[in-house]
């Protein structure tokens, strides 16, 4: 009977450590940036808008953040009309098929960190809006767009925890070649929770001046290419 108590004591006293460390890893990398990007797409209408809006709310919903004026980590949705069939009723109905290639990406050393494909359908008296249909069915909290953060998240973990001293280097390089926006590109995507890692990438900036990091970040807002991805 001691025993059997003993193991219950056990196992309820392991119940809220095991819950505290799921919640802590879930802010674990909440400052870490991602761009979402609007897809290229030759469709009147607000259809990129859309996926877009649906993209950047999944970003907040696992554990990251939604920024425009950032580019190391990015989101880049690439669609697809998979099918396209019109109905005879009157008036004709437009049955579409799209496919969304989901690429969580570090652009700067232009590797994939994750990918997944999902494909929806959608109805509407024209094209532009059976394909709105379709991307207005994607949800944030989709299984698959989940998958894709938690290959990220684990991906970039892995990273700085690892590779400091080559950020490190990294931003000293473009420091010392007056490439000023390429270093805060890094460095501001550094989790502040590896506290050793962005306090000692910080110093690299100690004689760089608040006007001159303000004119940089003006420059954050531009897309860079994503070509790479797509070959």
């Amino acid at each position: 009977m001691k025993r059997i108590l003993v193991s219950i004591i056990a196992v309820l006293m392991s119940i809220p450590i095991t819950l505290t460390a799921q919640d802590n890893s879930k802010d674990l990398l909440a400052d870490v940036p991602v761009k979402v990007f609007e897809p290229e797409m030759d469709i009147d209408g607000d259809v990129s808008t859309v996926l877009y809006n649906r993209l950047s709310q999944a970003v907040s919903l696992n554990g990251l953040a939604s920024v425009s004026d950032s580019y190391k980590f990015a989101l880049v949705p690439i669609v697809t009309i998979v099918s396209e069939n019109v109905t005879e009723s009157v008036p004709p109905q437009y049955l579409t098929e799209v496919e969304i290639a989901l690429y969580f990406a570090d652009m700067t050393r232009e590797v994939v960190l994750a990918t997944e494909v999902i494909n929806k359908k959608g109805f509407g008296t024209t094209l532009p809006k059976s394909v709105h249909k379709a991307l207005s069915s994607l949800q944030a909290r989709d299984p698959k767009i989940k998958n894709l953060f938690i290959t990220a998240k684990k991906r970039i973990d892995e990273y700085y925890r690892t590779e400091c001293e080559t950020i490190a280097a990294k931003i000293e390089v473009y420091l010392n070649s007056g490439m000023l926006k390429e270093a805060l590109v890094e460095y501001n995507a550094i989790p502040k929770s590896n506290v050793d890692c962005y306090n000692s990438c910080s110093l690299l900036f100690r004689n760089v001046s608040d006007e001159e990091i303000d004119n940089a970040k003006k420059q954050l807002e531009e897309n860079p290419d994503v070509s790479w991805i797509k070959n």
